[in-house]
């Protein structure tokens, strides 16, 4: 008998913090997205928001943390209380690139706990369709007889496009002229009118402008053909073998969220994935739906960082 009360106090301390998390969410639930409303990301975080309302009624809510890169979205999401209240839409720039570039105030991996990999948005290269190159091996060729004398185009110091821009350069010799801009905006119409020849861009914007004729797309960094442009070869079948990127996001919660939390909102987003409404949705924008495990996620991450933090570092620090 004493020891089974023995076993019955040990036990019970745990069980309202079982009976809370078998609860959740008993409050609204916040998805901090760094981006303000209407940005890419935005719309990314407000279809899982939706997607998600369902099962959970209607308890998530995106709160819009724009500025800095994503810093202030990241620092207020790893200061949130590791309840199940708040989580993270985390994206290349917050959990890789950021803090392999410069101080912030939290910890990309020790601060947080991957709940799972969302989305991915593989990038195209494209071309001005003046540019005398219709494939990549032709556009390497030409800026290798033109050194410096064919515009590439990209916006933010040590962002996704320039990053791929690089590690194009360097695994292909290609030599093109990098000419940074503000704006992603402002390169697309440099790429349109020809003012540069060259640029990585997201699939669903150079779908639209392939289709009207104003660029053409040579490859997609995608493993394999994207659905929305099923005639552009992948890098590899263009000759560039292992070069697979894009644009991601993954749901993150603060360190020493229960575990039992991460698991329910992990299967949830893994059953979401299946949903034709929402593949649809996203592949409007040209986003396609990811599943795996908060494992998978915390690997990716790691992985992601050993590829790009020596790069990006290089970049943001280049004259």
């Amino acid at each position: 008998m004493r020891r089974l009360l023995l076993a019955l106090s040990l036990l019970l301390p745990n069980l309202p913090a079982q009976a809370q998390d078998a609860a959740w969410p008993d409050r609204p639930v916040r998805l901090i997205v760094p981006s303000g409303p209407g940005g890419a990301f935005d719309i990314i975080g407000r279809v899982i928001a939706d997607g998600l309302n369902g099962p959970l009624a209607n308890r998530v809510v995106v709160e819009n943390r724009a500025g800095a890169g994503g810093i202030i979205a990241a620092e207020a999401a790893a200061r949130a209380p590791a309840d199940g209240s708040s989580f993270l839409l985390g994206i290349l720039s917050t959990q890789v690139v950021i803090p392999a570039t410069q101080a912030v105030g939290y910890d990309p991996v020790a601060g947080f706990a991957p709940v799972g990999l969302t989305t991915m948005a593989p990038m195209v290269l494209a071309v001005n369709p003046g540019l005398p190159a219709s494939t990549v091996a032709e556009l390497v060729a030409l800026t290798k007889a033109r050194p410096g004398q064919i515009n590439a185009s990209y916006s933010g110091r040590a962002s996704l496009p320039h990053l791929l821009l690089a590690l194009f350069m360097r695994q292909t010799g290609a030599q093109p002229y990098p000419v940074p801009f503000s704006l992603s905006a402002q390169g697309l119409q440099a790429l349109m009118g020809g003012q540069v020849g060259m640029a990585f861009e997201t699939a669903s914007i150079i779908r639209t402008q392939a289709a009207a004729g104003t660029v053409r797309a040579l490859a997609v960094t995608s493993a394999t053909r994207h659905p929305a442009l099923p005639g552009v070869p992948t890098m590899a079948e263009a000759g560039v073998p292992g070069f697979v990127a894009g644009s991601w996001t993954g749901i993150f919660a603060p360190a020493g969220t229960p575990p039992a939390i991460i698991a329910r909102l992990n299967g949830l987003l893994n059953t979401l994935a299946t949903d034709m409404g929402y593949q649809t949705r996203l592949a409007n924008i040209g986003v396609q739906p990811q599943t795996g495990t908060p494992q998978a996620l915390g690997a990716w991450v790691i992985s992601e960082r050993e590829r790009w933090s020596t790069l990006a570092r290089g970049l943001a620090s280049a004259d």
